[in-house]
């Protein structure tokens, strides 16, 4: 009978540490998750900063043409083009970086046409 007890308060004892690891592991998945998106944002913004981003915007006058495009679509065609690293081609960084260019206005969700 007495290792019965034991047995059931080690039982209950795991079970209580299991939940509240399973409470901590929420609440590092959620700052990851934030921390992920605003390095993503970050990373944006940096790329809006970069010396070579008219050559970029150039590029995505070329691509354009006279039709509006929307930022994912530019951005498949950049990487089907092999014009530049991942991370300049990002619809977040073509957005932070069409927003801040002159050749460019919004015209749409996500939407550019060349001025």
């Amino acid at each position: 009978m007495e290792l019965k007890n034991q047995l059931e308060q080690w039982c209950q004892q795991l079970t209580s540490d299991v939940e509240s690891d399973t409470r901590d592991l929420a609440v590092i998945q959620e700052r990851l998750r934030l921390n992920r998106g605003r390095l993503r944002h970050l990373r944006g913004l940096i790329l809006v900063a970069k010396p070579d981003a008219p050559r970029l915007m150039e590029e995505c006058a070329r691509i354009m043409g006279v039709e509006p495009m929307h930022v994912r679509v530019l951005s498949q065609k950049l990487i089907d083009a092999d014009i530049r690293p991942d991370l300049d081609r990002s619809p977040l960084a073509l957005t932070a970086r069409m927003h801040t260019s002159k050749k460019f206005k919004h015209v749409g969700r996500n939407t550019f046409a060349v001025v």
